[in-house]
C-alpha cells in the first residue's frame, strides 16, 4: 500500500507541468472568448494616379479625426461613442510599419490620414447622395463597396450577404489618405481609402471601433477586388498606444475645410 501511494505521488509530480500547461491554455481560450469581436465588411481602393506620386517610398503623415456623424434614420439614444483619441491612436498603430512615418514639426507631410466615423442607416433622407458619374446612390452601398467597385463581379451569395449586411444600421470607420500638397493648394486628391463597418445593433459602441480597425488594418493603402467579410477583435494590439503624428491643422492652413466625408 505504501509503495502504491509513493508511486501515485511521483506520477502526480510528473504531471504537474502538463496540468499547468492545460490550465494556462484553458485560461487563454477563456480570455479570447471574452474579447469583443465584430463581423466587419471591409472595402478598400487605391487611386493609381495619385499613389504613383509616392513612388513606393515611406510617406510622412499628419492626422485628422472628424466628429462622430450620423447619416439616415439612426435610432435615438444608445451609448455615447468614445473620445476621438481612441480612433486616432488605433488607426496610427495600425498603419503599415515602415510605410508611414509621423511628419516632423513645421514640415509638410506627404499625406493626411483622415478618419470619418459614425453610424449609418439605409433609411431616411440622408441615406442617398449624388455620386457622379453614377447619379444618386445610397451611402450604404458606397460604404460597403466603394464608388470604384460598383461593377465588381460578385457571386449571388456574396451579393445576398452584402444586401443583408446593408439592410440595418451600421457603425462605420472610413480611413482616407489625402495628398497633402493638393490640400495645401485647396484641392482634394485621395490616394487611398479603406472602409470598415459593422452592425450597430449587434455591437457595443464602446468596443466596436478597435474591432473595425483590427479587421481593416491588413488592407490600409491596398486595393481589394471585392469587399471582404471578416472578424475584427477589440484587442489591446488593435487599440494601440497614443499616436504621435501632429494634427493636419497644425501643418496645413485650413486643412480641415477640405477634409469632409467623401468617398473614393
Amino acid at each position: 500500500m505504501a509503495l502504491a501511494f509513493e508511486e501515485a505521488k511521483a506520477l502526480f509530480r510528473g504531471m504537474k507541468p502538463l496540468i499547468a500547461l492545460c490550465l494556462a491554455a484553458g485560461l487563454m481560450v477563456a480570455a479570447e472568448a471574452k474579447e469583443p469581436r465584430a463581423f466587419v465588411v471591409v472595402s478598400s481602393s487605391v487611386n493609381p494616379a495619385a499613389e504613383a506620386v509616392a513612388g513606393g517610398q515611406p510617406q510622412t503623415f499628419a492626422m485628422y479625426i472628424g466628429d462622430f456623424e450620423e447619416y439616415g434614420s439612426v435610432g435615438p439614444g444608445g451609448a455615447t461613442p468614445p473620445e476621438a483619441e481612441v480612433i486616432n491612436s488605433a488607426v496610427q498603430a495600425a498603419l503599415p510599419a515602415g510605410q508611414f512615418v509621423p511628419v516632423g514639426a513645421g514640415q509638410l507631410p506627404d499625406v493626411v490620414i483622415a478618419c470619418h466615423w459614425g453610424e449609418l442607416s439605409p433609411d431616411g433622407p440622408d441615406s442617398r447622395f449624388q455620386a457622379i458619374p453614377f447619379g444618386q446612390m445610397t451611402r450604404m452601398d458606397a460604404m460597403l463597396m466603394g464608388l470604384t467597385r460598383l461593377r465588381v463581379h460578385l457571386s449571388s451569395s456574396q451579393r445576398e450577404q452584402l444586401r443583408i449586411e446593408g439592410s440595418r444600421a451600421r457603425y462605420f470607420l472610413m480611413v482616407t489618405a489625402y495628398d497633402a500638397t493638393a490640400l495645401q493648394a485647396g484641392r482634394e486628391v485621395i490616394r487611398w481609402q479603406t472602409r470598415m463597418s459593422a452592425d450597430s445593433l449587434a455591437n457595443p459602441v464602446e468596443t466596436v471601433w478597435a474591432a473595425l480597425v483590427d479587421a481593416g488594418r491588413p488592407y490600409f493603402a491596398k486595393s481589394l477586388k471585392r469587399p471582404e467579410l471578416r472578424w475584427g477583435t477589440a484587442t489591446a494590439d488593435a487599440i494601440g498606444s497614443a499616436g504621435m503624428a501632429p494634427k493636419a491643422s497644425e501643418v496645413i492652413s485650413d486643412a480641415d475645410e477640405h477634409l469632409a466625408f467623401k468617398f473614393l
